[in-house]
């Protein structure tokens, strides 16, 4: 397969489910003897390593340019920024105070992903690791086949309702503990108001039940649909990963 570069439109955003698949490109045997033949990229330890160094505090700009120089990256700051405002790594998760001004901090994983851009940009497609690790995931059973198919949807798929979790996880936001939590604010508030109206008190805590039946049901079934997916696998076809994140020349 002849080499092709990935330009930042075709690279799937920090957001995607199918970056999300693809960052285990790191833990391939194809990506561990680049590294070891010369590739300036980091190791799956090394960004274990520095997710934990990272995992209270988070990571400053600063922080994030020091690591990845200290890796003998030659990258400006500028590049960081825009990969920022493309969605290619994450955003900030907070901004804080500090002596010499406000100053933003990101999630622990931020190398992780600059290093899976780092790679796409400056490797492309020659080696094709990162094909093979999408290949590989979407053959293990037919949830994965489906959510595939599902992150083609872009207007589902980049609605911020849904987070960029994928499908299956949009199913499960049913069962979300949030949702379990204004139903029983509803319930106790229901009892409280209508303490002194018992007819009305009974009927609509009647109707609360009949909600957390329901969701129970749906709970139950979405159960039973994931299970049914994962029991069996369907042929990954071998242009399917270029078709549906759609590479461009």
């Amino acid at each position: 397969m002849e080499k092709r570069k990935w330009r930042l439109r075709n690279i799937p955003p920090f957001t995607s489910p199918w970056r999300k698949l693809m960052l285990s490109f790191t833990k391939y045997e194809q990506y561990k003897q680049e590294i070891e033949g010369g590739r300036p990229f980091f190791t799956e330890e090394e960004l274990s390593a520095i997710e934990e160094r990272f995992r209270d505090t988070g990571m400053t700009r600063k922080d994030i340019m020091d690591v990845v120089r200290k890796r003998g990256w030659s990258v400006k700051e500028s590049t960081l920024k825009n990969y920022i405002q493309k969605s290619q790594v994450p955003h900030a998760l907070r901004r804080i105070r500090t002596n010499r001004g406000m100053i933003s901090i990101y999630p622990n994983d931020m190398i992780r992903h600059f290093n899976f851009v780092q790679y796409c940009v400056f490797v492309g497609r020659g080696t094709d690791v990162l094909i093979q690790t999408l290949n590989e995931i979407i053959s293990e059973n037919d949830e994965a086949y489906l959510e595939m198919f599902a992150g083609d949807i872009k207007r589902y798929a980049k609605d911020p309702v849904f987070g960029g979790y994928g499908l299956m996880s949009a199913l499960w936001q049913l069962d979300d503990s949030h949702y379990w939590q204004a139903l029983e604010w509803a319930a106790l508030a229901t009892e409280q108001a209508f303490r002194d109206y018992p007819a009305k008190r009974e009927k609509y805590l009647r109707k609360i039940n009949e909600i957390r039946d329901i969701q129970a049901i749906l709970f139950r079934k979405t159960g039973e649909f994931r299970t049914a997916l994962r029991a069996d696998s369907t042929p990954v076809p071998p242009d399917m990963v270029d078709r549906l994140l759609a590479f461009e020349e």
